[in-house]
């Protein structure tokens, strides 16, 4: 009897156990997709912003380069960043284990262009046995309440091809300003389809490119010391397609577009979450993961491009999209055959 006793006993401490390795694991499972979660809807503005800002402004006529021209221009995109994009909705009811500190379900706080004015805390509550244990998480901080312009400088070079095309290739170094490092290149191929008929002066033609871009976003405080790569860090891929028109009006060229953006980002958060010290056994789980965001649109480009002479121009134009941008350049054009 003693003996049946004693492994019913330990037969109810192993069951117990599992229990609560299983209520463990489902625990950290929705720890990370919540904090996962969050994290996609805090960097979503920018991934659709970065879609614009870099892949935009491709083109300044329709009518290609002759074989064995060379246009080389040192270039800015000027994205503008609207205000509703600083924040975004965060209702508890579609997480697992979220609530926020004050009881309320919904809340607007910071994307990475907004800041929370005070702090937001939430809280995630998991079970310890019989009794309920509390994680605090302060919510990042973006950017910067008031931040409005996104520019984007880089050198861009179209080189004339055979048969009405030119290849055209971008680059924008290394460039650091407050909290912010960024560099890109990219590769792009126009081919004027009004090439193969007859046209008196205007141009039709068709481009696709691809961008590669990458950024970081300190997160450290002014004067803190922690890890150098703390931040968040970004990669991302973006294909650009566009239908260009052109026409010649003496010395200056009307142009406009229609463009199709794809994007995919993927974001490395880096000790970006703070917990709180007694709940620093889960702070690996929230110290660093990643996320993927997809983007795609459309937008519409109008420009004037103004040749100074035959081998100087400058240009500027204008595009509607999701974030309004517009471009400036000035370029200058070689001959080397």
């Amino acid at each position: 009897m003693v003996g049946r006793t004693f492994s019913l006993c330990i037969f109810f401490l192993i069951s117990c156990h599992i229990q609560a390795q299983e209520d463990l694991n489902t625990f950290v499972e929705h720890l990370v997709k919540d904090v996962s979660q969050y994290g996609e809807a805090f960097v979503d503005p920018a991934a659709s912003g970065l879609m614009f800002n870099v892949s935009n402004a491709w083109y300044s006529s329709a009518k290609t380069k002759e074989w064995g021209e060379i246009d080389f221009s040192l270039a800015s995109n000027i994205t503008f960043v609207d205000r509703s994009e600083n924040n975004f909705t965060l209702n508890t009811n579609d997480y697992h284990n979220l609530r926020f500190e004050d009881g309320s379900s919904v809340k607007k706080v910071a994307s990475i262009f907004g800041v929370n004015n005070p702090d937001v805390n939430v809280l995630i509550d998991y079970n310890v046995g019989d009794e309920q244990e509390v994680i605090e998480i302060r919510l990042p901080q973006g950017i910067d309440e008031n931040f409005r312009l996104a520019p984007q400088v880089f050198l861009q070079t179209d080189i004339g091809l055979p048969w009405a095309s030119e290849v055209k290739l971008r680059y924008s170094p290394n460039i650091a300003y407050g909290p912010i490092e960024r560099n890109m290149w990219g590769v792009g191929l126009q081919h004027e389809i009004t090439h193969w008929f007859k046209t008196e002066s205007w141009s039709l033609s068709a481009l696709i490119a691809l961008n590669k871009f990458k950024g970081f976003f300190d997160t450290k405080e002014s004067g803190e010391i922690q890890n150098e790569e703390q931040g968040i860090n970004t990669q991302m891929d973006i294909l650009h397609a566009a239908l260009i028109g052109s026409k010649a009006l003496g010395k200056f060229d009307l142009y406009g577009g229609v463009g199709y953006f794809t994007a995919q980002a993927t974001t490395h958060f880096n000790g970006v979450y703070e917990i709180d010290r007694q709940n620093e056994l889960f702070q690996s789980l929230v110290k660093k993961f990643s996320v993927e965001n997809k983007a795609t649109n459309f937008n519409f480009t109008a420009g004037l491009k103004y040749n100074l002479s035959t081998s100087l121009s400058t240009r500027m134009a204008a595009s509607l999209q999701q974030f309004y941008a517009i471009h400036l350049a000035i370029s200058y054009k070689i001959n080397y055959r």
